[in-house]
C-alpha cells in the first residue's frame, strides 16, 4: 500500500511542480488550461480539477497541505502530504479570491 501511495505522491508532485514556481505562475498555467474551481471547495478547486484531468485520478480532495485521491483501485488517503510551496500559496490566495479568472461562475 505504501508503494502505491509513494508512486501517486511522486506523480502528483511532478504534475503540480510543472504548473509554476509561484502562486501567480500556477494561476496563469491553470487559466491557460481552462481550469476553474470554487474557493473553499476541496473537490472542486482548480487544483482538484487539474489533477482529475490527469486521467488516472477520478476524484481529488484538496487541503492546503495534502490531498486524498480516488483512482481505479480505490481511495489513496494522504496521497500527497507535502505540496510544492507555490501550490500551497496558490490555494490560500485562490480561497481569498485573488485569482478571479479561475472562479467557476457556472453555479
Amino acid at each position: 500500500m505504501s508503494n502505491r501511495r509513494d508512486e501517486m505522491n511522486f506523480r502528483i508532485v511532478s504534475l503540480l511542480t510543472g504548473l509554476g514556481l509561484t502562486a501567480s505562475e500556477v494561476a496563469q498555467s491553470l487559466h491557460a488550461k481552462g481550469i476553474v474551481g470554487r474557493p473553499f471547495n476541496c473537490d472542486d478547486c482548480p487544483i482538484a480539477n487539474f489533477l482529475m484531468q490527469e486521467g488516472r485520478i477520478k476524484m481529488a480532495l484538496i487541503c492546503p497541505d495534502s490531498c486524498d485521491v480516488f483512482v481505479d483501485g480505490g481511495w489513496i488517503i494522504n496521497a500527497c502530504t507535502v505540496f510544492p510551496e507555490a501550490i500551497t500559496q496558490f490555494i490560500r490566495q485562490f480561497d481569498a479570491r485573488r485569482f478571479p479568472l479561475l472562479l467557476d461562475e457556472s453555479l
